[in-house]
């Protein structure tokens, strides 16, 4: 009654405190303990790990709705790769320099290879979509073996130069970057587009 006349405050009384849900959190961005035997936590098992290693009874699906609601999602996995190069750092905030304030003049083109790419060809011709069915594609393809590309992107004009090379050598990688180069190698200081 005392709630109801406004001695107390009133509402739902929360069912799980905030510092399990903090808990939940911070576990679920941490890797399981060695012997766990997990890679990765399931709603399951971090409910169960909270009951048997701190006396927390939590059901499987308030661990779901926590990770729904944090956008956590440990099942998912990506992976990535850190330069050994010492002066990594300085020569990515050069780069990032360019593309967020060119300077005047500047002309910033990106190179990259992407090697050895499979040349593959499926064994049979594509059935085309039809009323009733789906594009269908056989499973099996031929080899016709492996190609290397080159690539340069002008970031100012979007114009892309690309070419495939039988082999991978500094020889084609430089006769493309020199093509790239060649349109903007006459051109006045400010007469570069620039990037908007």
């Amino acid at each position: 009654m005392a709630g109801l006349e406004g001695d107390r405050p009133g509402g739902a009384r929360e069912q799980v405190p905030a510092r399990v849900r903090a808990r939940v959190i911070a576990l679920t961005r941490m890797t399981p303990p060695a012997g766990t035997g997990l890679s990765h936590w399931s709603t399951r098992e971090l409910a169960k790990y909270l009951k048997r290693t701190e006396n927390v009874s939590v059901s499987w699906h308030y661990v779901a709705r926590i990770w729904r609601e944090e956008n956590l999602k440990p099942h998912r996995n990506g992976t990535f790769k850190i330069s050994k190069d010492p002066a990594f750092a300085d020569k990515v905030a050069d780069v990032v320099g360019l593309y967020l304030a060119l300077p005047g003049g500047a002309v910033v083109l990106s190179l990259d290879e992407k090697t050895q790419i499979q040349a593959l060809d499926r064994t049979q011709p594509v059935l085309p979509v039809t009323f009733s069915a789906t594009e269908k594609r056989t499973h099996d393809y031929v080899r016709h073996g492996t190609t290397n590309l080159f690539a340069a992107l002008n970031v100012a004009t979007g114009e892309v130069i690309g070419e495939c090379k039988p082999s991978r050598n500094g020889k084609d990688f430089l006769a493309l970057l020199k093509k790239a180069v060649k349109p903007h190698v006459d051109k006045e200081i400010g007469r570069f587009p620039k990037a908007g």
